[in-house]
C-alpha cells in the first residue's frame, strides 16, 4: 500500500488503523484514486493482520475480510559481492546483494563501517581498519546476512598508494602548464 505522498485527498476521506494498535490511528498519506479506491502509505505498525477502515463525510466503512493489511518482517539481507574485493582501510567499497533497504549496520569482520544505502541491492561502505580476509555483513530489521565466500574483503598489506595531486608549474597567472 504505497503511493506518492499527499497529505490530503479530494474527497476528504480519512484512512484509519484501529485504535489501540501501536500504529498511528490515522494514515499519514493517502490518495483517493476513484470513488471506490484509495492508495495508502502504511505507517509503521505491529506485526500481524489489521483491519483498515475509511471515513468519509458519508460515514466509516465497516470491517470485513477484504479490508485486511498484513505487517511482516522483511527477509534477512544477503551479500552477493564486494567491489573492490580487496584494498586498504578507508577504501570505498560497494556491497551488492538483496534486501538492504533500512540497513542499520555494515560490518567488516567484527568492525562496524560507515555506510550509505544506495538501493535495496547496493550499499557503499568505507572499509574500517583491519587485516586479512573478513566477511562483510549487512544488518536490517530482518536480521543479519549470512557469511560466505561472496561477501569477503581482503585487506592488502602495507600502506595505501599515494593519491595523485594536480600540480601547477610556472606562473599561475599564465594559462597552461
Amino acid at each position: 500500500m504505497s503511493a506518492k505522498p499527499r497529505p490530503h485527498s479530494r474527497d476528504n476521506a480519512t484512512a484509519r488503523w484501529p485504535s489501540g494498535a501501536s500504529a498511528p490511528a490515522t494514515a499519514l498519506f493517502f490518495t483517493v484514486t476513484s470513488p471506490t479506491t484509495a492508495t495508502v502509505t502504511a505507517p509503521t505498525g505491529p506485526l500481524g493482520i489489521i483491519d483498515v477502515s475509511v471515513t468519509t463525510p458519508g460515514g466509516t466503512s465497516t470491517t470485513n475480510a477484504n479490508d485486511h493489511y498484513t505487517y511482516t518482517v522483511p527477509g534477512a539481507p544477503t551479500v552477493t559481492g564486494t567491489s573492490p574485493s580487496s584494498g586498504f582501510a578507508g577504501y570505498s567499497v560497494v556491497v551488492t546483494g538483496t534486501t538492504f533497504t533500512g540497513a542499520s549496520a555494515v560490518h567488516f569482520g567484527a568492525t562496524a563501517a560507515t555506510f550509505t544505502v544506495n538501493t535495496d541491492t547496493g550499499v557503499t561502505a568505507t572499509a574500517p581498519a583491519g587485516t586479512g580476509t573478513v566477511d562483510v555483513t549487512v544488518t536490517t530489521s530482518g536480521g543479519g546476512s549470512t557469511v560466505g565466500s561472496a561477501d569477503q574483503f581482503t585487506y592488502l598489506p602495507g600502506s595505501p598508494p599515494p593519491t595523485q595531486i594536480a600540480t601547477y608549474r610556472g606562473d599561475l597567472a599564465r594559462t597552461g602548464y
